[in-house]
């Protein structure tokens, strides 16, 4: 329990990419298996032969802006201003992971400021998803509430986000943009914009819904 906790501190602060094998390791602290030993040792060894590795803070020359955001401004109209835009949020999710006894679903989200990492979440869902769209739908509201969060937060520093100038008034709630949340599945993206029932969505809890208000 110590060792996980200390890799707990460690992954939330300076280390994401652990932030999954730690979960694993973590479902067996109060009775530990021999697998999950293993994926300890695992992950120590993995630590101490990337010792190098951590953030980094490099503002718009960051790859996320280079090689994701400005791909996807040019090749979808919607997404026009996505390049310029000071902060990026991904959402996705791991559909029936097999290694859960219930085959649940894992929900994930990077938020990115100025192209630097800056947030990221990733928690087993709680209930057992039928299809990959459940399980995006539900990843993507996780996302929607740390988007809305840092909209309003902006909302109170413009300045640090480039929607103030030097001088002029602070702006509304309304003139600062929303955070976009990018996710990889059409059928959540479709559900999601467009409120309707069909018979894959009409279970699906109304929390899951609850990015149309957004």
């Amino acid at each position: 329990r110590t060792v996980t906790g200390i890799l707990t501190y460690v992954a939330i602060t300076v280390r994401p990419d652990i932030a999954t094998i730690l979960d694993r390791c973590c479902q067996g602290a109060a009775d530990p298996k021999r697998i999950h030993l293993a994926w300890l040792e695992k992950l120590l060894n993995y630590l101490h032969s990337h010792r190098d590795v951590g953030l980094i803070f490099d503002g718009h020359s960051a790859a996320i802006i280079k090689d994701v955001a400005h791909p996807l401004s040019q090749r979808y109209a919607e997404l026009s201003g996505l390049s310029t835009m000071p902060y990026h949020c991904f959402s996705d999710t791991n559909f029936a992971d097999i290694t859960d006894p219930r085959l649940r679903s894992t929900s994930g989200y990077c938020v990115y400021v100025f192209g630097s990492l800056v947030a990221w979440h990733s928690k087993r869902q709680t209930v057992t998803a039928k299809s990959t769209l459940e399980a995006e739908l539900t990843a993507t509201c996780c996302a929607a509430d740390e988007a809305v969060w840092l909209q309003r937060f902006a909302c109170t520093v413009p300045f640090l986000f480039g929607f103030q100038q030097p001088g002029a008034p602070p702006p509304s709630e309304r003139e600062v943009p929303p955070v976009p949340v990018l996710v990889d599945n059409l059928p959540a993206i479709q559900t999601a914009n467009h409120p309707r029932v069909t018979g894959n969505t009409k279970h699906i809890a109304l929390r899951d819904f609850r990015t149309r208000d957004y």
